[in-house]
């Protein structure tokens, strides 16, 4: 299982309670976390160097949602159903 960051913040949009949680991504020469990309859409979001989330060729993020025991998918479709 991956290292999750999990943090809480009052949002911006709505003024209630946010749940960030995101998988921790090792560290990749020649890209960097976009860290407020990753807090205003709420995932792990890298880009390359010199480059910012909107205007770089090419991103990679990672997201992860939480589930508890009553909204456990038994399967990968259907936590997709589900979601």
């Amino acid at each position: 299982m991956a290292e999750i960051h999990k943090e809480a913040q009052v949002c911006e949009d709505s003024g209630k309670i946010c749940f960030l949680w995101w998988p921790k991504l090792p560290e990749i020469k020649g890209w960097h976390q976009g860290v407020g990309s990753s807090y205003r859409y709420r995932f792990n979001a890298h880009v390359p160097d010199q480059y910012t989330f909107a205007n770089a060729e090419a991103v990679m993020y990672a997201n992860a949602e939480y589930q508890d025991a009553s909204t456990e998918a038994q399967t990968l479709e259907a936590f997709i159903v589900t979601s």
